[in-house]
């Protein structure tokens, strides 16, 4: 479990900057910079399920219902915004990210800090 500690800090470190790139990318999207937006999406993407493969075996060891973590719902999301870009539906993609992926990804977020904190705190 200790090794799985510092995996627990740096994925509670990295939360707040995955929040502040949807952010971003929110604000490119309204200044028309979809290549851009884009770019940061797929980052996103990528840290997100960087963190979803760092969690499995910390989810397991917990006890935790993996299926509660809303892995499943965000990723849904992120790729259909990805979609959107692709089949030129670039004018959506603001609406979805505000209205889709910002809170799913906010109920992810609390998730993990409902599972992640007291592992760190006992």
């Amino acid at each position: 479990m200790y090794n799985n500690i510092a995996v627990i800090y740096n994925i509670l470190g990295l939360l707040p900057t995955i929040q502040e790139g949807l952010n971003h990318i929110q604000k490119q999207l309204s200044e028309l910079r979809y290549e851009q937006a884009l770019d940061l999406l797929e980052d996103t993407m990528m840290g997100i399920a960087s963190i979803e493969s760092a969690l499995q075996p910390i989810i397991i060891e917990s006890g935790e219902n993996t299926k509660e973590m809303k892995f499943e719902a965000l990723k849904k999301s992120m790729s259909k915004v990805v979609s959107l870009y692709e089949t030129g539906k670039e004018t959506e993609l603001e609406r979805q990210i505000q209205e889709t992926i910002l809170p799913e990804f906010k109920a992810w977020k609390e998730e993990l800090d409902r599972v992640l904190k007291p592992l760190v705190l006992s």
